[in-house]
């Protein structure tokens, strides 16, 4: 989660993207970076992504709380 917050705060940064509201999911956070960079880039995006099920699969089986909480940060995002 933190590393998703991360990458996603520089980006709002760098699209200048205002953070109005705090309870904003991950996901709805992306969308509007995407949206920011259209607008100012006029290009569009596309989104690869690669190994999504990584931290699932790092806990599988050995905590079943970490397991649960990193597929629904995943499905949000």
């Amino acid at each position: 989660w933190q590393k998703l917050n991360g990458l996603l705060y520089d980006w709002e940064k760098q699209y200048e993207v205002e953070r109005l509201e705090e309870g904003l999911d991950l996901g709805d956070r992306f969308i509007r970076i995407l949206k920011a960079a259209h607008e100012k880039t006029g290009r569009r995006a596309v989104v690869l992504v690669d190994e999504y099920d990584k931290p699932v699969l790092d806990v599988l089986d050995v905590n079943k709380d970490l397991e649960e909480e990193h597929r629904n940060i995943l499905k949000g995002f």
